[in-house]
C-alpha cells in the first residue's frame, strides 16, 4: 500500500468582508508570505487567544476584588504546590 502525501481536503466557505479588510488581510498574507486562507485563520486564532485571556485576566481580578474568595483561592494553591513538592521529592528519592 502506497502512503498518500496529499493532506485531506478542506471544507471551505465563503465569507463577506469589506474591501477594506480584504485589502489589509492580502497585505498581511502578502508579507507573511502565506496564503490569504492561512493569514485569515491565523488572525482568528490570535483574536480568539486574545479574548480568552481577556476574559482570563477579568475573571482573576474578580476572584482578587473578593477577599474571602481570593483567600481560598491562595490556600488551595498552597495544597497543590505541597502536593507537588511531595510527588517531586518521591520522584527524587528523598522525604520532606
Amino acid at each position: 500500500m502506497i502512503a498518500s502525501t496529499q493532506e485531506a481536503p478542506v471544507t471551505t466557505t465563503t465569507i463577506r468582508v469589506s474591501i477594506e479588510t480584504h485589502r489589509r488581510l492580502a497585505e498581511l498574507a502578502q508579507q507573511l508570505d502565506l496564503p490569504l486562507q492561512e493569514a485569515t485563520a491565523r488572525a482568528v486564532r490570535l483574536l480568539s487567544d486574545q479574548v480568552f485571556w481577556q476574559q482570563t485576566s477579568e475573571a482573576y481580578a474578580t476572584l482578587r476584588a473578593d477577599p474571602f474568595a481570593s483567600k481560598a483561592f491562595d490556600a488551595e494553591l498552597a495544597d497543590w504546590d505541597s502536593t507537588q513538592h511531595v510527588d517531586m521529592n518521591r520522584q527524587s528519592g528523598t522525604r520532606s
